[in-house]
């Protein structure tokens, strides 16, 4: 395991990796003390998110409306594996554009530009994936744009052009 404390002189230099490159990393690339590596094959386009949890290594890619696009995805040791399928109840949207992945516990919390195909759209802002399905954070989140979340030991924290958020009595603006 690499170290969190990882001293300047444990980096390598980048003629000491610049060959152990084995795939190409157009779409983003994994380091570790043997050298670079890709994020694997499946990434199409360039990755938009990337975080880690305990619950696994997760993806998105930017989107350009082309079929095929990892929208929100796990890695499974071998290859990308899509969740954001009907399956798991992930909605049709008219915007898919993830721009922060962040794991709480078992949740994943997905932000960015998501908007649903109503218009104007009641759900929008970040979903939330349970290990089974997603849903909705708290109705919406409506926002020009969500750039970052994080997350303490008592809540979620969102940045963006956040106008208001949730719905009904629970809106606040």
């Amino acid at each position: 395991p690499w170290p969190m404390t990882a001293s300047a002189s444990r980096l390598p230099s980048s003629e000491a990796h610049s060959a152990r490159l084995t795939a190409p990393a157009s779409r983003g690339a994994h380091f570790d003390d043997a050298g670079f590596t890709s994020l694997g094959g499946g990434l199409d386009a360039p990755v938009a998110a990337l975080t880690y949890g305990r619950n696994g290594i997760y993806a998105s890619e930017q989107s350009n409306g082309e079929p095929g696009n990892l929208i929100v995805g796990r890695w499974d040791g071998s290859a990308w594996v899509e969740l954001a399928t009907a399956a798991n109840e992930f909605p049709d949207l008219a915007i898919a554009g993830p721009d922060k992945l962040v794991e709480v516990g078992d949740a994943l919390f997905v932000v960015g530009s998501l908007y649903g195909n109503a218009f104007p759209p009641e759900e929008r802002g970040v979903l939330v994936f349970d290990g089974t399905r997603f849903s909705w954070l708290g109705g919406r989140v409506a926002a020009t744009s969500l750039y970052d979340a994080i997350a303490t030991s008592d809540a979620v924290w969102f940045a963006g052009g956040i106008a208001e958020a949730g719905l009904g009595k629970d809106r606040v603006s």
